[in-house]
Formats: structure tokens, sequence, C-alpha cells
């Protein structure tokens, strides 16, 4: 009987076993009877197996389900260009280059930072080998979305296996492998875009079952595997390791023995992990000239409160020998992170806490970063940084579930050879039977249900919406479908630059280029001359307003984009091909309507339900506006392409006199976007940047009047040419007291690109 979750551990040698079916003797039939002919004995068999290993087969089943839902939710993600250059973009380019163009995963978006253009140089990730013949199959950001969602999922077949060979019924393994399969937390790792951290779960929970139940070698490779995820894996395998050598050595001095099997096991887990870690270093070197980022300090700006230029291995005791510091640090949003602690135990039922030391040490050590860290994507989900912790966490769940049921045994049916039976044994053995494990049950489905009201991604607005996720099942709008189509007309092989949004969908090329908004720079590299740089190598430059305003403004305000003509326009979406001068082969007139409530009204106007119309409600003065007075302003048009536009009032205008009554303006607010330089020049820098509006001009404009007193309903319209980078938006002005005003809407069409 195991006593203690922390007593399990590999045999010594696998023990010959009689398969025998629930309930079923173990003993051999001496006569066996001749079989049947023809198809019933394989089919006979077939049954029998799947019977055998239905559990299994469910478990299959279960992963082939997450993996065709949430692959599909993920892809309506890229399709409806809720993904980024940062990550989804990089690793598609990486891996489409290295599968059909030879290169060592070459990817454009660091080379500002002198990367050479690797991803292992940015992540010792070998793994990415392993995944180009599953990509070749349907390359593209949509085949790698499926292939992370297959392989979180995965994770929950070691666990499967785990929860049986621990002893634990069918049943409850299943419930295990459900309870990870449709965690929240499990959900969020692989909800942001492409990361190599969505394998830790699948390899680490592999890596822990072999520890426990295979051979020499085959723990050996799964290992490696779980290591060659990324590179900060390897300090929480090695502490894996080492809190086993600790547990076997405090063992010895308390009498008890392991096998030689666990100590060589665990002694390769210990020299294999920091070997790991010198053969990443190493690479780091050939590949890029320089260090992994999260070997050194590519993360500090995760740590800037509790001190400067900290990597990972420093952060702990920097801690320790600056208290005041680490508090400070603690308490940054110590709410929030409070939270993450709660809902990353809790969507397991807390089970993992009374599983062994040793799968609770590397969770806790993560942990201790993330407390101590002012990096939020560190500590919410939706990112993929829980991958570190979870599968530790995961994995002690069945072992939690032991250590329950042994106590639930400990405290069962009472020896009659002790006392006499009482008349309330009947409801203690009652209470063994079915209360406490319906009660285990019930509590690990409330906690996946509670958790997943608190931070699932699939909920448009969970308890703890954190900022920075969008959360909810996206919807693949018109504009979407828009942009899409303008991309088919980007050859397959032609240079593009384009922003982070829109990026992914043209990454399958290694002339694809983003606009370097978070890139770090070499010293003496400007961010106009690396922007600049991806223009002179691109044929194409893709902006969208709508779907990525921040990247297509900066785009525009600092690319030298003579040269260029449009291809294509339409909804805020411009084409420009280097060489064209021919007008667009593809134009859709912008077309927009606003109602007179959806302006906003001053202290001489309000909106005015009782006046409404097809558009909503109206926008309707006050009673006597002075002459002068401002009555309306807005909506604030970002991103409006160049072209010629009309813009028509539909308004109703009451006057006491005659004359000109009302005036409609088109106006124009200047953006101004200031580039601020973080660092100095002469050494590696990065950029950031002000948004702001200046002071507003008049377009154009139009008034209404009339040649005698009364009320006037009209449609005035204002004709306008539009070709800078301003904030669009409209204003109405009151030319004579005693007026009153109803607008009723306002719509903007373009009438030539």
């Amino acid at each position: 009987m195991v006593t203690t979750a922390d007593a399990i551990s590999p045999p010594s040698a696998p023990a010959p076993t009689i398969a025998v079916e629930p309930g079923g003797d173990a003993r051999a039939d001496t006569h066996p009877a001749k079989p049947p002919r023809g198809l019933t004995v394989p089919l006979s068999r077939l049954v029998q197996a799947t019977l055998r290993h239905r559990g299994l087969l469910l478990v299959l089943l279960a992963v082939a389900v997450y993996t065709v839902a949430v692959g599909w939710i993920l892809s309506l993600r890229y399709w409806a260009f809720q993904t980024y250059a940062w990550d989804l973009g990089n690793y598609n380019q990486g891996l489409f280059t290295a599968t059909f163009q030879h290169r060592l995963f070459y990817y454009t978006a660091d080379l500002p930072s002198g990367n050479i253009g690797s991803l292992l140089a940015a992540h010792f990730s070998p793994i990415l080998f392993l995944l180009i013949p599953f990509y070749a199959i349907d390359p593209g950001p949509s085949a790698l979305l499926f292939i992370q969602t297959a392989a979180l999922a995965a994770g929950a077949l070691p666990l499967y296996l785990l929860s049986r060979r621990l002893g634990l019924p069918d049943g409850w393994s299943l419930l295990v492998a459900g309870a990870y399969l449709v965690s929240p937390v499990l959900m969020g790792v692989g909800w942001y875009d492409f990361h190599p951290e969505a394998f830790i779960p699948a390899t680490v929970l592999w890596a822990v079952y072999c520890y426990y139940y295979s051979g020499r070698w085959t723990f050996v490779i799964a290992w490696l595997l779980a290591l060659s995820v990324i590179e900060t894996v390897a300090p929480l395998l090695f502490l894996f390791a080492l809190a086993s050598l600790v547990a076997f050595f405090v063992g010895m001095f308390q009498g008890r023995s392991s096998s030689r099997l666990s100590w060589e096991k665990t002694a390769v887990a210990a020299v294999l992990s920091p070997l790991w870690l010198g053969v990443a270093a190493l690479a780091s070197q050939l590949v890029n000239h320089g260090g992994l980022g999260t070997l050194g300090t590519g993360y500090s700006s995760a740590y800037s409160i509790l001190g400067p230029n900290l990597g990972f291995i420093d952060v702990v005791p920097y801690a320790i020998l600056h208290p005041s510091a680490a508090y400070s640090a603690i308490a940054f949003e110590g709410d929030t992170k409070f939270d993450y602690v709660l809902v990353l135990l809790g969507s397991l039922a807390f089970l993992p806490l009374f599983g062994p030391k040793r799968l609770l040490l590397p969770a806790a050590a993560w942990l201790v970063l993330v407390i101590l860290s002012n990096g939020t994507s560190l500590f919410r989900f939706g990112d993929q940084y829980a991958a570190y912790a979870l599968p530790f966490l995961a994995a002690g769940m069945p072992f939690g579930l032991v250590r329950i049921r042994t106590w639930w045994k400990g405290r069962g049916t009472p020896d009659s050879s002790v006392r006499p039976p009482r008349p309330y044994d009947r409801w203690r053995i009652y209470r063994r039977k079915a209360f406490r494990p319906v009660a285990v049950a019930v509590a690990i489905v409330v906690a996946v249900v509670v958790t997943s009201a608190m931070v699932s991604p699939l909920l448009v607005k969970p308890y703890l919406n954190y900022a920075g996720v969008s959360h909810g099942i996206p919807s693949v709008t018109a504009h979407d479908q828009a942009l899409h189509a303008v991309i088919n007309l980007i050859p397959d092989s032609a240079g593009v630059v384009t922003v982070s949004a829109v990026f992914p969908e043209v990454s399958s090329r290694a002339n694809a280029y983003v606009v370097p908004i978070s890139s770090s720079f070499v010293p003496d590299l400007t961010f106009d001359d690396a922007l600049d740089d991806y223009i002179n190598e691109s044929s194409y430059v893709l902006l969208d307003f709508q779907v990525d305003f921040f990247g297509s403004s900066v785009l525009v305000r600092f690319g030298n984009l003579s040269g260029f003509g449009i291809l294509a326009e339409e909804s805020q979406i411009t084409l420009l091909e280097r060489g064209w001068s021919a007008p667009p082969v593809f134009w859709v007139p912008y077309q927009f309507a606003w109602g007179g409530g959806d302006l906003s009204p001053t202290q001489f106007s309000y909106v005015d339900p009782s006046n409404s119309t097809s558009y909503g409600p109206s926008l309707s003065s006050s009673a006597g506006p002075p002459e002068g007075a401002l009555l309306w302003y807005g909506p604030y048009t970002y991103g409006l392409t160049p072209g010629e536009y009309t813009a028509t009032f539909w308004l109703s205008v009451s006057g006491q006199s005659n004359g000109t009554q009302v005036g409609v303006e088109v106006v124009s607010n200047p953006l101004y976007i200031g580039l601020t330089q973080q660092g100095d020049i002469s050494a590696q820098h990065a950029y950031g940047f002000q948004f702001s509006t200046e002071a507003k001009t008049v377009v154009d404009l139009a008034t209404i009047g009339s040649s005698s007193p009364g009320t006037v309903t009209a449609n005035v319209s204002v004709t306008f040419h539009w070709d800078q980078l301003d904030v669009w938006s409209v204003a109405g002005l009151v030319y004579a007291n005693d007026t009153t005003t109803h607008l009723f809407a306002v719509t903007l069409n373009q009438t030539a690109p």
C-alpha cells in the first residue's frame, strides 16, 4: 500500500503481469477453446481490446476533440487579425523558411537588434526541427495554431497513464485527464499567438511519467525532449531532479531504500539539465554571437522594480539581499498576483498541494519569479508563461488523489477485533464508499467551473478580465474579409512591409517585414533607417488603419513611401505598389454613417431620443443657444485614406429670422507622432511613440438658412480632398440667435481615390 506520494518511485524492473478484465480472475486457462473460423476472431479481439483500453481511447478522443475545437477558435483569431507578428508571424516565417527555403528558421522582425535572423538566436528550441514534417502538410499560421493546440491537449495522455499506474481507477484517471483538458489555464497558454512554451506541458508530463514508470533510455529520450522545448525549462527540471536526490538521501537515513534504476534516472536528470543549459549558451554564441535573452538580462524590464538589469537567475538572490525592494516588487499588483496563484492551483482543485515535493518545488520556484515580477504578462492568463508551472502541478494531481484515497482507507471500517460493531458503522462504510469520492469529484468539477468563470478566454468578460488579452470567440467581419482579398493581390514571392496585426498573413515568405515598433536597435541604427531598409527591400506596402491604427500611422509618418502608388483601397485598407501610377485595380469607396446621438454634445446641445430616426436619436440644441456657440463635435475618425470625400449633414433648423442660421464644418485635427529614443544610440537602444493632436483646422464648411423665418429640413453636403495623416471630425456652429437645431445624421462617402 502506498502511504505517501513521495514514496512512489520507479520499479527496479518491470514485473510480469497477466492482463485481467476488471473483476476477473488472473488464473491462466489450461483448456483454451479452439477459436472459431472466419472474421469472428479478429472482431472479437478488437472488441475485447476496445473494452480493455476504453479509458485510453476516451482520452485520445478527448484530445482529438480539443484539438479540432480549440484549434478552430484560434484559427478564427488569426482570420480576424487578432494575432500578431510577435509571435505567430515570427514562428510561421521561421518554420516556412526552414521547411521550403533551407534556412535556419530565418525571420525578419528582430533584424534591427543585430539578430542574424534565426529563431534559435532568440530561444534555443531544437524541438522546432520536429515540427517541420507536420508543418509541411499544410504550411501557414493556421497549421501552427493546430499543432500548438494538439501539443497542449496531448499532455492529457501521460497524465492519464500516470494516474492509472499510480493505482487510480479508470474513472478517477479520466477525471484527472479531463480536468487538465478543460482547465482555463491550459487554454490560456495557447490563446495568444504561437510560442514554444506551449510544448512544455506535454513534454514535461511525459518526462515525469517516464521518470516513474519507464526504462532508462525511454526516460532519457523523454527528458531530452522536454529540455529541447526552450532553455528556461532546464532549471525547473534540475530542481525536480535535485529534490528527488534529496528525498533519496533522506530516505536512506530513515531506513528506506530506493532502487538502482531510480538513482540512475535521478542522476542522469540532474546532470543533463545543467549540461543542456551549457549547450544552449554555446549554441547562442555560435548562432548569434551573443547570449539568449532568458539566460541574460533579456527580461530585466520585468524586474525593474526589484532591481536593475536582473536576469531570471539573479532574481531570488537579489530579493533575499534587498528585502525592501522585494516587498515593493511583490506589492506591485499584489491582488492580481494572488488571484493568479489562486486560479492556477484552484483549477486543479488544490490537489497538487498533496503531491510530491519534487513536483511542487519547480512550480513554486517559477511562482516566486512571477510574484517578484512587475511584468504583467507573467501573471495574467492568456499568455504562455503559465506553461512553466502547469505540468508540474498537473502531475501532482493524481499523486494527491492517491494520498487522499489512502487516508480514506485508513479511516474506513473499524476492526471488529478491537471493538464490537456499533450502529453507525454502516453509515461510516457508506460514507467511505460513496460520499467521500463523490465529494472530491464534485470539488474538481466546481473548481474547473469557478476558475473558468474567472479567467476563461472563451468568455467575453470573465471575472478577471486582464487588460491586453482579447477574450471571447472572435467573428470574421466584412472588413476582415476585405483585407484578406487585398492581401491576395500580393504575389507570393514579393517583398512586403506591413503592420503587426497583418504580418502573420503575409509571413510565409523570407522578404516580409513588420514596422519595428517593438524592436531593440543595434548601436548607430535609427528607427527611420531601419524602416527605410525594410521599405527598400519591399515591392508592396500594406496599411490598415482599422485593424492596426498605431502601426499604420507610424509607417506613414516615418516611412519614405515616394515611388509607391495605390494599387488597392477599401475601408481604411491601402495597398501600395512600387512604381504603380495607374488608377487602383481594386477600389471600394469608404462609406460610413453616424446618428446625431453618436456625436459629442456640448453645453448647448443634448442627445434627444424624442427626435429619433433610423440612425438613432438626434442631437438637438438647447433653447436659445448664443451666436457662435459650438453645438457638436466628433466622431474623430482616424486613418482616413487619401481621396475625394463628401460629408452630408441631415438636419432641421428653426429660426426666428431670415439669413444664415447654422454652419457645418469638416475639421482636420493634425496628428502628431513623437519618436522618443530610449537609451544611448551608441549602445543597444529602443524607441517609444507618443500620439497627440494639434490645433484643429477647418477643411471646408457649409451653411444653412432661409429667406424667411420658419423651419428648414435639408441635407447639407461638404465636398473636400483629404491627403493627410490627421484626425477627421465635424462641427456645428450657431450663426444666429433664437435658432433651434436637430442633427439627425452625418454620412461620409468617398467619391474618388
